[in-house]
């Protein structure tokens, strides 16, 4: 069995001990589970941020998150983060486009 080592921390420099074991638990966590750019993969199976969508889109938040809401467009969460699929966004204009025209 390992030998138990007795260390005496102040408060702080427990918590700050504490803060750093859980970063690095987080970030080793996140790069198994955030997308990564793949050089295998389409181009547009890239995830985009919500203001990267807006931006291509030409909407606010506020709108992308009623498409979002109604199903129009798809949204993935990853944690606290919302990321949108390139190819996805593609396939729900289109067929928006299709639906506009036959009016």
């Amino acid at each position: 069995m390992g030998e138990i080592l007795m260390h005496q921390f102040s408060e702080q420099d427990l918590r700050e001990l504490m803060k750093e074991v859980l970063r690095e638990t987080i970030r080793e966590e996140m790069k198994s589970v955030l997308p990564r750019a793949d050089p295998q993969k389409p181009p547009d199976e890239e995830y985009l941020t919500v203001d990267q969508v807006c931006k291509m889109l030409q909407v606010s938040k506020p709108t992308l998150h009623s498409y979002t809401k109604d199903g129009v467009i798809n949204a993935y969460r990853f944690g606290r983060s919302v990321r949108y699929r390139k190819s996805d966004i593609a396939a729900s204009m289109q067929q928006v486009r299709n639906k506009n025209y036959r009016k």
